[in-house]
């Protein structure tokens, strides 16, 4: 086997075990946003702002269709943005309804790659815009309509990544599609559920989703430790 052969399929391994990793990271920070959502209390304006928006595009999107043109200039633009916060820039962009999309970036890393089906990109501003809001103590009666876009543009991620983010894509088979699964689940896990927290809660700390998840694995190994008779880690 060639240096070069033997480099690659050790990166590749790397990867592999570093996405398995972040898959199961994922599924515990998913499960420390589930407690939470458990532990909402009763429903106000801006939380059934944000469950209705969920809902309207979920209904449209069952009875009117909601992809194509959309989809896939979000989806572009996302990879832009990643590559802009990376420190590249766009060089061509195009999005079109029939013939899909390309973005010609001068810098392509994995958080580039997989930006579109890790990162919810419209949730994720219209939750700032909705953090902004109560920062500058707007009208209350504006704020569930920012929730109800929130819960919209929350939904169209989901479904987004339920038809997208298949094993034939590009993307995905680029840094491999055990690394590239780890990955989105792990980002959509933490992303997802701060915007779900932000949103439901008004005067959460933006650390609070970390604090909480911190809590519940030390609690979690501490327990395991006490069931196998070793020590708290």
């Amino acid at each position: 086997m060639s240096r070069s052969s033997a480099t690659e399929n050790g990166g590749s391994a790397i990867r592999a075990v570093s996405g398995l990793v972040l898959f199961a990271a994922g599924l515990y920070v998913f499960y420390a946003g589930l407690r939470e959502a458990f532990l909402i209390p009763r429903m106000s304006p801006t939380r059934l702002g944000f469950v209705s928006g969920m809902a309207v595009y979920l209904l449209a999107h069952r009875f009117i269709g909601t992809r194509d043109f959309f989809d896939t200039f979000t989806h572009e633009l996302t990879h832009t943005i990643a590559s802009m916060l990376s420190g590249g820039r766009p060089k061509e962009f195009l999005a079109t309804d029939a013939n899909g999309g390309h973005a010609s970036l001068t810098r392509v890393n994995a958080f580039v790659v997989l930006a579109p089906y890790s990162v919810p990109l419209w949730a994720l501003m219209g939750v700032l815009a909705f953090r902004l809001l109560l920062w500058v103590r707007a009208a209350p009666f504006i704020l569930p309509f920012v929730t109800f876009y929130v819960g919209l543009s929350f939904m169209h991620h989901l479904l987004c990544q339920f038809y997208g983010a298949r094993p034939y894509q590009t993307d995905l088979q680029r840094y491999g599609h055990i690394f590239s699964y780890g990955f989105i689940v792990f980002v959509n896990a933490l992303v997802l559920g701060h915007i779900f927290l932000f949103t439901m809660y008004q005067k959460l700390t933006w650390s609070y989703f970390f604090v909480k998840i911190h809590f519940l694995l030390a609690r979690d190994l501490a327990s395991l430790s006490a069931l196998f008779g070793g020590r708290a880690l």
